[in-house]
């Protein structure tokens, strides 16, 4: 499948079986993580890292990302498997 057969050029988010998903939410969600664990940045900007990666579990969840990829870092993993893994 092609991504113009999942969302037109000029569309930013769809419904799935209830659930809106962005377009960007994958990048968003590897984005998040990857600033959860940057010990440079700050707690609260790692906190807000870690508020935006929950908010896009379930989204990521209803597409079957986690079906098809493990997460392999075990904080992240933890985070994905309480929202409903």
């Amino acid at each position: 499948m092609k991504p113009e057969q999942v969302l037109a050029e000029n569309e930013n988010m769809f419904a799935h079986q209830g659930v809106t998903l962005r377009k960007g939410s994958i990048a968003a969600f590897m984005l998040s993580a990857r600033d959860m664990k940057d010990t440079s940045l700050s707690d609260a900007d790692r906190e807000a890292a870690k508020k935006d990666l929950l908010g896009l579990i379930p989204g990521l969840r209803q597409l079957g990302v986690f079906e098809t990829f493990e997460v392999r870092d075990p904080e992240i993993r933890a985070l994905v498997e309480h929202m409903g893994g």
